[in-house]
């Protein structure tokens, strides 16, 4: 699990560009469950290890004083060696020690809980949902964006898309290409500016529904190659259509030279 939370860390970008946030949540959210049934069952067993050793510990003394005890009274031991089974008692004092070494846990599980409510106060990504995916016109107004308190990468952008256009975006290093890619595709907020579809004003996180993008540095998860490959893609996939993909990729060959393959 902490593998894949890394992962996801590391490859947010790739995963925002993919529009895949949700199912690798929901992946992530299935390995920490498996993960509390198995903490809880291990709890769980230790639990009963415990208390079954307490237990032995517990039924020997009184078993150790209840026959010395009558050893004495029989005159066939004495008090002295009375005293010496006696000093087995203190392992009654075990599990007192216990509980008191169980403060230092609790106060780590508080601790633990405070930094964890660090992360529940953060406030959630807004997500958009588009009832119809399909367009006809995508403008944007009045763009602006500026990373914390340094100057606007994007000052009073205006831009205007067709469905079926294909638009290239020319400029310097630093003019906010890249900005612009990712604003687009919901990795950055505006500070200014709003977008229509159709005419009709849409929330940026509702344009992120419709925009994928491929970053500059794509990130490779963990797993095979396979799993990289179909990383956003809706619905099946044919063996032919995968085989055809890859060869207008022309990585096919490269796959199939791997000793693994896909």
């Amino acid at each position: 699990m902490n593998t894949a939370i890394i992962d996801d860390l590391r490859g947010i970008e790739t995963l925002k560009s993919l529009r895949v946030e949700d199912r690798r949540y929901h992946f992530i959210k299935e390995k920490f469950h498996d993960y509390l049934i198995k903490s809880l069952k291990k709890s769980k067993w230790q639990l009963i290890q415990t208390s079954l050793k307490s237990i032995v510990q517990l039924v020997f003394n009184v078993l150790i004083l209840w026959y010395g005890a009558n050893l004495v009274m029989r005159n066939e031991l004495s008090v002295g060696q009375l005293v010496t089974y006696n000093m087995l008692l203190s392992y009654f004092t075990t599990p007192l020690t216990n509980i008191i070494n169980l403060q230092g846990k609790l106060q780590q599980a508080k601790v633990a809980n405070k930094r964890l409510q660090e992360v529940y106060v953060v406030s959630k990504e807004e997500r958009g949902y588009l009832a119809k995916p399909v367009f006809d016109q995508l403008i944007l107004k009045g763009i602006g964006h500026r990373f914390g308190y340094q100057q606007e990468t994007l000052c009073n952008l205006d831009l205007s898309i067709r469905c079926g256009e294909k638009i290239a975006v020319m400029g310097k290093s630093g003019s906010g290409k890249t900005t612009l890619a990712k604003i687009l595709a919901g990795y950055y907020t505006v500070s200014s500016g709003d977008s229509f579809l159709d005419g009709d004003k849409i929330a940026y996180s509702q344009l992120h529904q419709l925009v994928t993008y491929v970053p500059q540095q794509s990130y490779v998860f963990t797993g095979t190659i396979l799993d990289n490959l179909l990383l956003g893609v809706e619905g099946d996939v044919t063996d032919d259509r995968l085989m055809e993909v890859c060869s207008i990729a022309e990585i096919l060959d490269d796959i199939k030279a791997m000793p693994l393959g896909f």
